[in-house]
């Protein structure tokens, strides 16, 4: 891929560098500034946000992926409201 990846809920960052190596500019999104600290050392590009509300433009990603995440979230519609608003025209979710 190419654009931005947004990797919804990236925890300790496990998958950041599986997707930049299949070409995506990836930026890793959790809401735990302690999951994050540990992301960080995985990955220079992670911001702490809540996947209800992403801080991020408008249509701006290509690719959203989300790993192992969605019981952890306590109203899924919000995710993909969010999802819907932050894809570019075109883009994927890509929920495992």
């Amino acid at each position: 891929g190419a654009g931005l990846c947004i990797d919804a809920g990236c925890g300790t960052g496990m998958h950041l560098d599986t997707l930049a190596s299949r070409g995506w500019t990836v930026v890793g999104l959790d809401v735990s500034a302690d999951q994050l600290r540990l992301a960080s050392r995985r990955w220079r590009s992670v911001v702490q946000g809540d996947v209800a509300w992403m801080p991020f433009s408008d249509a701006c990603a290509l690719r959203v992926v989300s790993v192992l995440t969605l019981t952890d979230f306590d109203d899924v519609a919000p995710f993909f409201h969010e999802v819907e608003r932050v894809l570019c025209p075109g883009g994927r979710l890509v929920v495992i």
